[in-house]
């Protein structure tokens, strides 16, 4: 079993034997929680489907309606140098392995 939440603005939903008003949970079997996560007024909040029986596409990293994160008050640099084992570094700005004094360094 499932939990599903309608999340429409308005109107009634009925599927499977269920029926939904705008912010309403029910329990569902598996199979009909599987088709309401590909319905946009749906979303499963809790139990019932594993992430290796979803799609990739349909994992949802945010809950609808929240805002995304403000990236323009966000001013940390990272360091993009790749490091010898293929990954860039990530490291906050100035980096202690990758920074611009070492790079000035070397170069007179």
């Amino acid at each position: 079993m499932a939990t599903v939440r309608y999340t429409a603005d308005g109107g009634h939903y009925r599927v499977g034997g269920h029926g939904f008003d705008p912010g309403d949970e029910r329990e569902v079997g598996e199979e009909l929680a599987e088709y309401l996560a590909d319905v946009d007024d749906f979303e499963v909040v809790d139990g019932g489907l594993s992430e290796a029986e979803l799609d990739p596409d349909d994992v949802v990293d945010e809950m609808e309606g929240d805002d995304p994160p403000d990236d323009e008050g966000d001013d940390a640099e990272t360091c993009d140098e790749v490091k010898s084992d293929g990954e860039v570094c990530g490291r906050d700005l100035p980096c202690p392995y990758h920074s611009d004094e070492d790079d000035n360094e070397q170069e007179g």
